[in-house]
């Protein structure tokens, strides 16, 4: 509750903070959020450090929402990194539609879903591939209707439960270790065996 800071709600990143990992976008939709629809009562928090993240406090404070937005920088304390994404209502995934992106799986995509926190993410094949019914997904760089999503969600308490479970399962039941070994184990044998 303490790293809401009175507000009622928190949305959070957690991440890298470079040119492909859409922080920009993210900050379009949180301005989007506090400067259009008029919604102050949500604190976001972006969790990481890199190569934008300087330009993404600038731009922050020149669209007037820093005191929505929070910048902690990356999070080295496991620990604490888990209050912050426990503590969040929804956890977000900006990622744009790139040539790296629609084959990359991110790792922080399943690190939520562990959580069993709900996700708000660009339609991008291995974010819903991941994910499934875990999150919400959106065009590719309409910053707006992500802004919305996030809304929608943190209005929709019984959705976001919903969301956040089916996460947990399909972590448990097809992501986990246990459950894909054998088949990282027959893509090493296949990749070894082509030499």
């Amino acid at each position: 509750p303490s790293l809401k800071r009175g507000f009622p709600y928190m949305a959070a990143f957690a991440g890298v903070m470079g040119p492909e990992d859409g922080v920009d976008e993210l900050l379009q939709s949180i301005r989007y959020i506090v400067n259009e629809l008029g919604r102050r009562d949500i604190l976001f928090v972006l969790l990481g450090d890199g190569s934008v993240r300087e330009q993404a406090q600038a731009n922050a404070a020149a669209w007037g929402i820093t005191d929505v937005v929070d910048f902690p920088g990356m999070i080295r304390d496991d620990f604490v990194l888990r209050q912050y994404l426990c503590t969040a209502d929804v956890l977000l995934s900006p990622e744009p539609l790139t040539p790296l992106n629609i084959c990359s799986t991110f790792i922080k995509v399943g690190e939520y879903m562990a959580l069993g926190k709900p996700i708000v993410a660009y339609e991008l094949p291995e974010t819903r591939h991941t994910a499934q019914d875990a999150a919400v997904y959106l065009k590719p760089g309409d910053t707006q209707a992500f802004g919305r999503a996030i809304l929608t969600l943190l209005d929709d308490l019984p959705r976001r439960q919903v969301m956040g479970e089916t996460g947990q399962k399909r972590i448990k039941e097809c992501l986990c270790w246990e459950h894909q070994q054998d088949e990282l184990f027959r893509a090493y044998a296949i990749a070894t065996s082509r030499r």
